[in-house]
């Protein structure tokens, strides 16, 4: 990991609609990490929201 990357983690008990599995979690802290290292995801992980404002993605 490089000076700013924050670790990640997964409290248990914190994600609770969906439940995710094991493959969702890893999937999703790959995303993050990409996130973190200043990736821009897409379709279809990532869909703008621009009602919401510039640069915002769900």
């Amino acid at each position: 990991m490089g000076d700013q990357s924050k670790p990640l983690a997964w409290l248990h008990g914190e994600v609770k609609t969906p439940p995710f599995s094991l493959e969702a979690r890893i999937e999703a802290g790959v995303l993050l990490r990409k996130l973190q290292e200043g990736e821009t995801l897409g379709l279809p992980h990532s869909r703008p929201m621009p009602s919401i404002g510039y640069h915002c993605h769900s």
